[in-house]
């Protein structure tokens, strides 16, 4: 494409600029973490720095000062018919390969120092799709704001706004979900109830929707003191039980009432009825301890009970 082969030719550009002559303006500081191998500079260029070193049987030689050119990483955006573009400098020191993203090297030595560790900090340039680094275009985002201004921007849309079908091939898997038979089983493997759904199931036994999908994951796993398939068998085989798993042998078994007292759910650990009910392992616990009425809106007591509490 002749846009992108532009990019590898124009030496007017300061990502294809290799000479050692300093443009106007042009201040150089240490790469961080390569202090001694590279510096960066406010135009977004890389340099490397004379230094000495040895060869493989121990002889002194100087490597000399190199303006190295960078990879151009690039994403084309099919909404807006163009490209937007990344820096990527890639190289050899003391016989290992580095690299880093030059933008992100600029704004931390000319903008402001962050945590290079931390994958949420995002460095973008706000200027020619990114090709223009210079520290008065560059912005430090998270990954919730990069998506968010990939709307905001128009380089992205909502699925359904450019795939009609997209909107109607989520509501039939939607409703074939829901649409989904399914049964419990007691303890021994003997049908319990069918149900036409799982919204049925739902409205039938008070178990939510999402914890019946759960189980029928993990079909091992009782929810609400029964286990869950697909489909309408009478009975199911529980031989084939895996081996235990650790919250059977760690984890404190905890049961779910409702605000009457009536048993509706035993978990094998706390942890896993926090994450099914989205509540808290420290709200259930100030329960269990009596510190409060309910957590979640539900009572909560470790031990698997089948009997109504006496409140």
């Amino acid at each position: 494409m002749a846009q992108l082969d532009k990019l590898y030719t124009d030496i007017s550009k300061p990502y294809r600029d290799q000479s050692l002559t300093d443009r106007p303006g042009e201040k150089w500081k240490p790469v961080p973490g390569f202090e001694h191998y590279f510096a960066v500079s406010n135009y977004g260029r890389v340099k490397r720095l004379r230094r000495y070193s040895f060869d493989s049987i121990g002889r002194k030689f100087t490597t000399a000062e190199k303006i190295i050119l960078p990879s151009i990483n690039y994403c084309e955006n099919k909404l807006k018919n163009d490209f937007t573009y990344r820096f990527q400098i890639q190289a050899q020191v003391e016989g290992r390969y580095v690299s880093f993203q030059v933008q992100r090297m600029v704004y931390y030595c000319f903008v402001e120092a962050y945590d290079l560790t931390d994958k949420n900090n995002i460095i973008i340039s706000i200027k020619d799709n990114g090709l223009d680094i210079r520290p008065k275009y560059l912005k430090k985002i998270t990954l919730s704001e990069k998506s968010k201004r990939t709307y905001e921007t128009g380089r992205q849309q909502p699925t359904f706004l450019y795939d009609p079908s997209y909107k109607e091939r989520a509501v039939n898997a939607s409703n074939a979900i829901q649409a989904k038979m399914v049964s419990c089983y007691d303890l021994k493997g003997q049908l319990v109830e069918t149900f036409t759904s799982i919204l049925k199931a739902r409205k039938k036994t008070g178990i939510w929707y999402d914890n019946i999908r759960y189980a029928l994951r993990h079909p091992y796993h009782l929810m609400g003191g029964f286990y869950w398939r697909p489909g309408d068998d009478l009975v199911i085989d529980l031989a084939e039980k895996p081996g235990k798993d650790y919250r059977e042998t760690r984890g404190s078994r905890i049961t779910k009432f409702d605000l009457e007292g009536n048993p509706l759910e035993r978990y094998l650990a706390i942890s896993e009825a926090a994450k099914l009910n989205n509540i808290s392992h420290r709200s259930i616990m100030k329960n269990v301890n009596n510190e409060s009425e309910n957590a979640g809106g539900f009572i909560w007591r470790l031990g698997h009970h089948y009997k109504k509490l006496k409140l």
